[in-house]
């Protein structure tokens, strides 16, 4: 009888060791596999691209001082989980860029820098495009998204490209003037409407 007990004892230590056993292996995969940054490298918050390799840090980018560093004079804003990449015009920044073509009617507003930042999101980072969407305004420019990872890659690479003068002038030469108002013309067919009659100037 005492056997039986023992053999009985001997087989459920057994059991419970290949258990152990095998929930530890199972934990160290998980450890090593499938962190919660290896799970979901998209939509962290928190992921700062370095050439081709991205650190992550413990503070969201609206809390990361090194990143708006990195970033400045383009500022990040959160709000009601949609993201902005936005810079002021009035800040002067690559002014000398947009005045090269002033005769086209550059002069580095809101529009100016929306219509460079396509071309280098459609050359220079075409895995994103279906994530930025551009709303500027005369006096500012505004990349925006919903996947603040997407965003911020955005953000580095284009800030980056602008600090290369050969790069951004090279695509600046391919930016389309698409999005300037002809002011000669708009005056012209302004003073078409007058004279046909179909639009009376307020006095």
């Amino acid at each position: 009888m005492w056997r039986y007990k023992a053999k009985t004892i001997l087989i459920s230590i057994a059991v419970v060791l290949l258990v152990v056993s095998a929930a530890s292996v199972a934990l160290k995969q998980v450890d090593v596999t499938a962190t919660p940054e290896q799970r979901t490298p998209i939509q962290t918050n928190k992921l700062i691209l370095r050439g081709e390799n991205m650190d992550v840090f413990s503070k969201p980018y609206e809390e990361n001082k090194e990143f708006k560093a990195r970033i400045a004079p383009f500022f990040w804003v959160e709000f009601e989980g949609s993201f902005s990449l936005c810079l002021n015009a009035s800040e002067r920044y690559r002014r000398e860029l947009f005045a090269s073509r002033s005769k086209e009617g550059f002069r580095g507003n809101g529009d100016d820098w929306a219509s460079l930042a396509s071309v280098f999101l459609e050359e220079k980072t075409p895995e994103l495009k279906g994530a930025i969407q551009f709303d500027p305004e005369t006096g500012m420019f505004c990349a925006y998204s919903s996947d603040a990872d997407a965003l911020a890659k955005f953000a580095i690479a284009f800030k980056e490209a602008c600090e290369d003068d050969a790069l951004i002038q090279d695509l600046f030469s391919r930016t389309g003037t698409e999005h300037i108002l002809d002011e000669a013309a708009m005056k012209k067919a302004y003073e078409s409407l007058i004279e046909k009659g179909l639009f009376s100037p307020e006095k």
